[in-house]
């Protein structure tokens, strides 16, 4: 029985860090935002893992699709993400100082070029970077740290949030 009000004190806990209109809902809108458009876009994947072969000397890694109900998936995604923000940094800065019309990334119709200025913001945007790292330590390191002290496993977690 203590297993079960344990699922549910955790149930809850990561409910309520989900469920307020905070500074960190709005950070994480803009990460899965920014991972749905990476992934969504080819082209710029494959300059990801150009940019970490040729000038990081970096092993390619890949940007992580983030799962909607599962909250680890969740803590996955955003710490590649961190992982990736060197590489997706140095993209932004070489398509900055690129010319209008030899841009690889901002190209396309309207709004194509509007999200992609939009995400190449907020690739730039230190705050953001910040924001994220202090969600992904402070808040899931936190939950864990629950879960530790109360003898429930991540693994459980997972399967009871569905």
């Amino acid at each position: 029985m203590y297993l079960l009000i344990g699922y549910v004190q955790i149930n809850l806990v990561v409910g309520n860090y989900l469920s307020c209109e905070t500074l960190f809902v709005r950070i994480s809108r803009e990460a899965s935002e920014l991972i749905s458009w990476l992934r969504g876009s080819t082209f710029v994947l494959a300059l990801i893992r150009e940019t970490q072969a040729s000038l990081l000397n970096k092993p390619p890694v890949s940007v992580l699709r983030i799962i909607l109900t599962r909250w680890t998936a969740h803590f996955l995604a955003y710490c590649r993400l961190l992982e990736l923000r060197q590489t997706l940094q140095v993209i932004a800065t070489q398509e900055e100082n690129r010319p209008d019309d030899q841009k690889l990334i901002i190209k396309g119709n309207r709004e194509t070029k509007e999200r992609a200025r939009k995400m190449m913001k907020l690739i730039q945007n230190p705050v953001f970077w910040y924001s994220i790292a202090r969600f992904v330590y402070l808040r899931f390191y936190s939950t864990t740290y629950t879960c530790v002290s109360s003898r429930i496993s991540l693994t459980n977690i997972s399967y009871f949030q569905g």
